[in-house]
């Protein structure tokens, strides 16, 4: 208690009325009805009190508000709602607050009923439990919003398919005409195997003012649903639709699409690629497109992307092709990445090469950020993924794929090579690629990595490389001595690596840590096998 007290002294030396607050503090301590009124009175003394309340306010909503343009998931707290009564009334005055409920079924039961007149902004995170049921009165709430179209952004993302049903059909107004809807945002991706359809939640709507429409794993009874007339401003469109829903053909997309001509981002995924063939190809303008993702069979996929107009200077532009053949490489992928290239003009950061036995050849242009994983969220990238159907290629498959594809590619272009699983011979990958800087080689063998004893020479990995990251290593007693005799004529040579990274090894002994600590500018060792860090061989 003394050291507490101390504590509040000590915090109140620098208020100006500190003589006030003290003398108060010490009548509060007496149980009296006044108490409630003496603790207003004090706070109002303080430094905290001066805050105009329409900046205290400011600050309440930024604390509940969504990030960015189209908001995010992160849970906000509304714990300065019990600071105090001053704070209490701020925030009681202050609409905007009430914009944002929180992130589950509970959290709605408990805010839904501030400012029933504030635009809502609805998020469902977080919540896999297919139990989980929404409160009658929150139902009941919804209804009354989707009526009054009061909600500005809906986000639900959740792997809870009949969860998502019941908040869908809250969201869907109950007429027999269609009506503007005033919904800025719309985000409904479901985590679960059940796609769940947004038939109904569209049919009665028209979007004008969407700007966001972001559909995965969904189902939609007729893409007439979605045609021109429903939207117009979209600047953000996902579709990642999935059996029973119908395929659309391409005069239904492509009208989507040019009704929409201020398109920043466009995803066309799964079953939201047309498959027929039209006689007379039409491009739909898309001049302000940075983002587009295309995943699905080869040839759906570049037939639907002949269609489409836009900048060759993307931000991103990820393409995702099934069912693949060793004879495609040569004939459709490698000449469409050439002319790609060539239209888009050398990359200054340059070019990075990932290969993956998992069925996986990706190609990224740009600024890979090191991390070529197929979700990854990258910038200034082309990506583009290459896989079989089926059975799993062997190495030498894919070996001689990627082969082939960097045949299409300027070799002193590509400066970062990310491989899996010991996916071709390093040795082959060395001699072609003569510019590269980054090597991030995974679940591999050590001795693969350094083919050969000829380190500098033919085969070797190339002086050009600086970073060098090895991930989940197979090593054997006798394996280090071939890192450390690379290491050590790299160094005599004045040509230390000034990275290298080790993940994820089995093992590696004190004195085998030492030695590379001495060779290399930077040093990092992360995950090793807890049963023996670095055990003594």
């Amino acid at each position: 208690m003394q050291a507490r007290d101390h504590a509040s002294q000590s915090v109140l030396d620098g208020e100006p009325n500190v003589g006030s607050v003290r003398a108060m503090a010490k009548e509060l301590k007496k149980p009296d009805e006044a108490s409630i009124q003496l603790k207003r009175t004090r706070n109002s003394l303080l430094h905290i009190h001066k805050i105009p309340p329409e900046i205290l306010g400011n600050i309440f909503h930024w604390n509940v508000m969504l990030k960015g343009d189209f908001g995010g998931l992160e849970k906000r707290s509304h714990n300065f709602l019990f600071v105090c009564h001053h704070w209490f009334e701020v925030a009681s005055h202050t609409p905007e607050i009430g914009t944002f409920w929180g992130v589950t079924p509970r959290d709605w039961a408990r805010y839904h009923t501030r400012f029933a007149t504030a635009p809502l902004d609805l998020v469902l995170s977080h919540v896999n439990d297919d139990f989980v049921c929404l409160d009658p009165t929150v139902i009941n709430v919804l209804q009354d919003r989707t009526s009054r179209n009061t909600i500005r952004r809906a986000h639900l993302r959740s792997g809870a398919p009949r969860l998502l049903r019941s908040i869908l059909s809250s969201l869907t107004p109950h007429c027999e005409d269609t009506r503007p809807s005033q919904m800025q945002s719309f985000i409904l991706s479901s985590w679960d195997v059940t796609p769940v359809d947004v038939s109904d939640f569209v049919t009665h709507r028209y979007f004008q003012k969407l700007q966001c429409l972001d559909l995965t794993r969904c189902t939609i009874s007729s893409w007439d649903l979605l045609s021109s007339s429903r939207t117009g401003a979209l600047t953000k469109l996902h579709l990642d639709f999935h059996p029973p829903s119908p395929t659309p053909t391409t005069p239904q997309l492509l009208s989507i699409l040019a009704s929409n001509p201020q398109l920043q981002e466009v995803a066309i995924l799964s079953q939201a690629v047309p498959v027929d063939r039209i006689d007379a190809p039409c491009c739909v303008p898309l001049h302000h497109l940075r983002q587009l993702l295309l995943s699905g069979d080869l040839r759906h996929v570049f037939g639907l992307h002949q269609q489409l107009e836009h900048p060759t200077t993307l931000d991103r532009l990820a393409i995702t092709l099934y069912n693949c053949t060793e004879a495609d490489i040569p004939q459709i992928i490698g000449p469409y990445l050439r002319s790609h290239l060539q239209r888009r003009g050398r990359s200054p950061s340059g070019l990075g090469l990932s290969l993956s036995c998992d069925r996986r050849i990706v190609f990224n242009v740009g600024e890979g950020g090191g991390n070529h994983s197929e979700a990854a969220q990258m910038d200034s990238v082309i990506e583009l993924s290459v896989r079989r159907l089926g059975r799993r290629p062997s190495k030498d498959l894919l070996g001689k794929m990627a082969m082939d594809l960097i045949a299409f590619v300027p070799p002193e272009d590509i400066v970062d090579f990310w491989g899996n699983n010991e996916p071709v011979d390093m040795g082959d990958i060395y001699t072609r690629l003569p510019n590269l800087k980054t090597l991030h080689l995974d679940m591999v063998h050590l001795p693969a990595v350094f083919p050969g004893q000829n380190f500098d020479e033919q085969g070797g990995i190339p002086s050009s490389v600086h970073t060098l990251t090895l991930e989940r290593l197979t090593v054997g007693n006798n394996d280090w001595s071939s890192l450390t005799t690379f290491l050590a004529r790299r160094a005599s040579s004045g040509e230390r690596l000034d990275m290298l990274k080790i993940v994820g090894s089995n093992h590696m002994c004190q004195e085998v840590k030492e030695s590379i600590e001495g060779m290399v500018h930077e040093f990092l060792v992360e995950n090793m096998n807890p049963l023996c860090p670095f055990c003594e061989l």
